[in-house]
């Protein structure tokens, strides 16, 4: 959960990588595979270099972006995986999920080339009726909401 610029997680949100671990053991055991994390938490400044969101829950340790741990991962891959986070949320099986996002496609800022992206998921504190904050991208900054 380190960030990618070598910063450690803070040990100040041990909490809540605690929570949110939990929350993927119960995706990973639905989906029925191995997941990979692709991106955990973020120092400010590593954000801020990839155009993460400036209020990101990744600077605040409660957010991932999880993609299948398979060779030839395809968009239906992608799809599969956040249908089956959107099942659970369905079922009352993921209580501490506040945000969830999927980019189906991403671009390699270096070569420009597309590739199967990644699945956000984030504990924020859900508001007093519950909605779950959702949307769709296929870049940072091209987010819909859905």
């Amino acid at each position: 959960m380190a960030c990618r610029d070598g910063t450690p997680y803070p040990e100040a949100y041990e909490i809540r990588w605690a929570i949110l671990k939990a929350e993927l053991d119960t995706i990973r055991e639905a989906f029925g595979g191995p997941l990979i994390v692709v991106s955990g938490y973020r120092s400010p400044d590593h954000n801020a270099s990839i155009g993460g969101a400036k209020a990101s829950q990744h600077m605040e340790g409660r957010a991932v972006d999880l993609r299948p741990l398979k060779k030839n991962l395809s968009v239906g891959d992608i799809n599969r995986l956040h249908d089956v986070v959107n099942t659970l949320l369905e079922q009352g099986k993921l209580p501490a999920v506040g945000g969830v996002g999927v980019y189906p496609l991403t671009k390699d800022r270096r070569t420009h080339l597309l590739f199967p992206g990644f699945v956000h998921i984030d504990c924020r504190p859900r508001p007093a009726d519950g909605h779950i904050a959702r949307w769709t991208g296929d870049d940072f900054g091209a987010e819909q909401t859905a």
